[in-house]
């Protein structure tokens, strides 16, 4: 379930590797009766199919800014595995494994970015700070899948993130 944001209130640009991106949708993530945060996608330029972020030649970021806590770290970690593991390959369990460990406790007001570059590497940057840098194609594409892929964790929010898909 998600309520979609006002986009006036949203920020509106960023830069991921010299590259700046403008938000192409932002919604809640709720569970049950609790908004557990907003999250954003920025791409470089219009998003109108899937492929234009599966194969995109500029970074993409997803922004989470948690609008609830504490939420515990293995909470979290069993959360993003288990959405993960649909489609992420057994043989990238390294990036998994590097993934799962910049995961923590989150707090209200925390941010958590995930950059996705186009060479396949995941930084992972949590309240300002670069937790990891993560070479595998394979998970880029599945924190996309698990976002706004065919299975998304949300349909609702996936329909906020990227408008065009829905």
């Amino acid at each position: 379930m998600h309520t979609q944001t006002n986009p006036k209130q949203a920020t509106q640009q960023c830069v991921v590797d010299g590259q700046r991106l403008s938000l192409a949708g932002a919604g809640l993530r709720k569970v049950f009766a609790v908004t557990l945060y907003e999250a954003k996608l920025f791409a470089a330029g219009p998003v109108r199919v899937p492929g234009d972020l599966y194969r995109a030649a500029t970074p993409l970021r997803l922004s989470f800014e948690y609008l609830y806590g504490p939420i515990g770290r293995e909470r979290m970690a069993l959360a993003w595995d288990k959405a993960l593991r649909k489609s992420v390959p057994a043989n990238a369990g390294a990036a998994m494994d590097a993934f799962t460990a910049t995961i923590t406790d989150y707090r209200r007001g925390d941010t958590v970015h995930y950059d996705l570059l186009p060479d396949g590497t995941t930084q992972v940057v949590h309240n300002g700070e670069l937790l990891a840098r993560i070479v595998s194609q394979e998970l880029r594409t599945g924190i996309l899948d698990v976002m706004v892929g065919g299975d998304p964790i949300d349909p609702a929010l996936k329909a906020a993130l990227v408008p065009a898909f829905g």
